[in-house]
């Protein structure tokens, strides 16, 4: 059961809690959020995230950036 005194965020698909965010250009958000009501909205964590591109785009190459 998730302890919500866990630092992170939690995945609203695996409802595993996560502490590294990924930024992913709205045009492939809209298509992969866990919130259909809001295609703006929700919360998912790096393997969730990747695994919905995948399902929706098959094989993919992207970059990871840091920003500050």
């Amino acid at each position: 059961m998730d302890d919500p005194r866990e630092e992170g965020s939690l995945c609203q698909a695996c409802g595993k809690r996560y502490k590294v965010d990924v930024w992913i250009p709205k045009r492939f958000w809209r298509k992969i959020t866990p919130r259909r009501d809001n295609l703006e909205a929700g919360l998912l964590c790096g393997p969730c995230a990747l695994e919905r591109i995948e399902q929706l785009f098959g094989f993919a190459a992207f970059r990871l950036v840091e920003r500050r």
